[in-house]
């Protein structure tokens, strides 16, 4: 047929861009681990190029002028070396040897230049050469030149499909068959125009399966034209006739072909489409699945309005909705119920759809649509068995799932395919939650292309779209940027959103940034609005994070003591123990005694533990061993024992301290035990216990009588050469002495000594007198009875 080239072009190919009034373009630059960023303010529509010249990128936007100061204040020159700026021309000069430039509209308004390194994907448009000023058509004024917006841009796949300038005789003609009447359509198309449309849905699924495999890349905006163009050249559809059986759309299934199963028809008539990978691997592509895969007609969303507005879409299939009798036709019903879908409205659909209250497969699609278009909950877990279609259920059962992390490649084409072809209106509304899905999923690429949807929706530029942008400027740009966004919607906007506060005030608090008081103030507010429902207790609880951050604990305190209640037990006690944490470790000592000594409201072990650890560092055991009496678990409690024990040594209880440590291991314990021992006076027992965590002290080694290790120590320090002033010297020459003299045996006194032998053994004794002074006096036993002390 005549149409099919024309079509495929269409669906490939964007229009021509609207010319350029000069205006001066101004950058945003970003350094990130593997590539730097520059994000472009451009006018929407812009005709912009980007490719290669020699070793250096030129990009050209005719009529611009650039304003390049500040874009290095940001940015490394380790990837971009320079930007030489003309009328219309940007050079960015490279400074790395393997690296590329791609670029994407991240707005209409917004387009992003990235230098990535690694070499270019084969295949990359943006390694196409730049003509010189003077040779280049655009500057001259010459025709634009056909721009495929990058959607699906993977350099692992292979490169591009088939030139677009194939000859139309080498397209198949597709055969002359009769359609099957459609009995679910109340405004049924003639036949010959419906074998058109069936054509275009052939075509349309074999180019997502080839932009599935990478072999394509597809502007959603053309095919949204091609469509409308299709659309708006077929003849009017005829109304439904009166004499139409009303319970036809409802009507049992037909065993040879369900009416709401997959198509039996052939998926291509008359055209037969195989890839590169199929030619290279000797084999054509297997057969995608259809048969447990919900008919792509059930979600053929832009099919259900025309081209004319809301009212008078909506007043068009009103008028239908009653037959002659004063019943409900239900074909009117269910074509009313997709009218409102198709422009957004589920609740308005759900409820026409309960006007007559039938049932069918084909309804509890529309209506689980329908709940996942206003966001209402959704019984169940729809779409759970159409795992692995990539029709455009894909997008359907992503938003009922609320989450695409799961899905294979495939399957994210068909979703991104499916949402392309929605109508303007449900696709700007839906775009912020799609976008989403895709930050979720670590796809910033996709997102960016998703959200532009948004913007270009006559209802695009919602508070829910402002706010996906920043989420993704947080992931593009880093935490600054994100809230320099938020804050300007917070201020500006008055649709500004709770949960867009919230998020907002957690940035703001993550980056150490002190939260404006104009901001707390619109947080009290919100919260008075939403009082009793669960917004209230997330916004009174980033609002007394953000005061315990600002040092105004008790307001925070305050705060949480007058909450109505939403706020979980669980939540209030982590915020109140936030705030008695933040308070002990800024209060001066005074201050804080005074705190801690007037009471404190219920927190957790952690905090508990925190304050008295303070108080013991400041000489108030018997306050700190208060609040540790209590019991607590896991790491807690095993800090707790520590605690518990450290304050019973400084109120000189061994016995508690012994108790507190029972079958406590560990470095700390040992110490606490060694001291609460030596404190007992088994001064034994306290050398085994410290023996644990270090090698001993010489005091313990001579508390202990443990000759054999005071002089080992003192060999270990002559030799190890710690003596290196004259007082650990004189040390460590007693200790040789002492060990000396405890290891010395004695001979047998004779009964009758000699002269010689007792003047021996009085220099003996006058140097155990010398020895034992001088032990004395370097280490004094304490006042108290120790029997293994000689």
């Amino acid at each position: 047929m005549r149409w099919a080239l024309p079509l495929v072009l269409a669906l490939l190919c964007a229009l021509p861009a609207a010319p350029l009034a000069a205006q001066t373009v101004s950058f945003r630059s970003g350094q990130h681990p593997d590539f730097v960023r520059l994000v472009l303010a451009i006018p929407e529509g812009a005709d912009w190029r980007l490719g290669r010249d020699g070793g250096d990128y030129v990009f050209t936007l005719p009529g611009a002028t650039f304003d390049t100061a500040g874009v290095f204040a940001r940015i490394r020159r380790d990837r971009l070396a320079a930007l030489e700026a003309r009328p219309g021309r940007l050079r960015l000069k490279l400074s790395c040897d393997t690296c590329h430039a791609r670029a994407f509209l991240w707005r209409p308004d917004r387009l992003v230049i990235d230098i990535r390194d690694g070499e270019a994907p084969a295949g990359s448009g943006w390694e196409n050469p730049i003509a010189p000023p003077a040779q280049d058509a655009r500057s001259a004024g010459g025709g634009a030149d056909l721009v495929l917006p990058l959607l699906f841009d993977d350099p692992a796949l292979p490169a591009a499909s088939p030139p677009l300038d194939a000859p139309q005789s080498d397209l198949p003609l597709l055969p002359e068959t009769a359609a099957e009447p459609d009995l679910l359509n109340p405004f049924q198309e003639p036949p010959a125009t419906r074998r058109v449309q069936a054509a275009q849905s052939q075509i349309l699924d074999t180019l997502s399966r080839a932009a599935a495999q990478g072999l394509l890349t597809v502007d959603p905006d053309a095919m949204a034209r091609a469509r409308r163009d299709a659309a708006a050249a077929a003849p009017p559809a005829p109304d439904p006739a009166p004499s139409a059986p009303a319970s036809a759309p409802d009507a049992p299934p037909d065993a040879a072909r369900p009416p709401f199963a997959a198509s039996s028809q052939p998926r291509r008539p008359g055209l037969d489409v195989r890839s590169s990978i199929d030619s290279a691997t000797g084999r054509a592509a297997p057969p995608q699945e259809r048969s447990r895969c919900l008919d792509d007609a059930l979600f053929d969303v832009r099919s259900w309005i025309g081209e004319g507005e809301f009212s008078d879409e909506i007043t068009a299939r009103s008028t239908r909705l009653t037959d002659e009798a004063g019943g409900t036709d239900p074909g009117a019903a269910l074509a009313l119920a997709r009218s409102y879908l198709a422009f957004g409205f589920g609740r308005e659909a759900l409820g026409v759809l309960r006007i007559d209250d039938r049932r069918s497969v084909e309804r509890q699609v529309l209506s689980t649509m329908a709940a996942i278009v206003d966001g209402d909950p959704l019984p169940g877990r729809p779409f759970t068995g159409q795992q692995g279609c990539t029709g455009p259920v894909a997008l359907w059962r992503a938003l009922a799932a609320g989450s695409i992390v799961e899905m294979t490649p495939s399957e994210r084409t068909g979703l991104l395919t499916g949402f392309s072809l929605l109508p303007e209106a449900l696709r700007g509304h839906l775009a912020p939650r799609v976008a989403q899905l895709f930050i979720d999923a670590d796809d910033p690429l996709s997102a960016e292309a998703v959200l532009s949807e948004a913007f270009t929706a006559p209802d695009g530029h919602s508070v829910e779209a402002e706010l996906t942008a920043a989420e993704l400027t947080l992931q593009s740009q880093g935490p600054q940027e994100a809230i320099e966004d938020l804050a300007q919607l917070a201020e500006e906007d008055a649709r500004m959103t709770p949960e867009g506060l919230i998020r907002l005030i957690e940035l703001e608090l993550a980056e150490g940034r002190p939260v404006p008081e104009d901001q707390l103030d619109l947080a009290r507010a919100m919260r008075f609005e939403a009082r009793g429902t669960p917004v209230e207790a997330a916004l009174a609880a980033v609002e007394a994070r953000a005061l315990i951050a600002s040092g105004r604990h008790e307001m925070a305190l305050s705060l949480l003591r007058d909450e109505s209640g939403e706020m979980g037990a669980a939540q209030r006690r982590e915020l109140r123990a936030e705030a008695v944490e933040a308070l002990t470790e800024t209060l001066p000592d005074a201050e804080f005694i005074d705190r801690i000594y007037a009471g404190l409201p219920p927190i957790t072990a952690e905090a508990e533990n925190r304050v008295a650890e303070r108080l013991l560092q400041l000489g108030f055991a018997e306050r700190a061993a208060d609040l540790v009496s209590g019991g607590a678990r896991g790491e807690a409690m095993a800090a707790r024992r520590l605690l518990r024990a450290e304050a019973a040594l400084a109120l000189e209880d061994p016995d508690e301290v012994l108790r507190a440590l029972g079958g406590v291991a560990g470095e700390a314990a040992a110490t606490l035990r060694a001291e609460a021992l030596r404190m007992q006076g088994d001064s034994t027992a306290a050398l085994a216990e410290a023996a644990q965590v270090a090698p001993p002290a010489p005091r313990d080694l001579w508390r202990a009588g443990a000759w054999d290790g005071l002089a080992e120590a003192a060999e270990a320090s002559a030799d190890g050469e710690a003596a290196v002033d004259a007082e650990a010297a004189a040390e460590t020459a007693l200790l040789q002495r002492a060990g000396e003299a405890a290891r010395r045996e004695q001979p047998p006194l004779a009964a009758e000594a000699s002269l010689a032998e007792g003047r021996d053994l009085l220099e003996q004794a006058e140097e155990a007198r010398r020895l034992a002074e001088d032990l004395l006096s370097r280490f004094p036993l304490e006042d108290r009875e120790d029997p293994a002390t000689p």
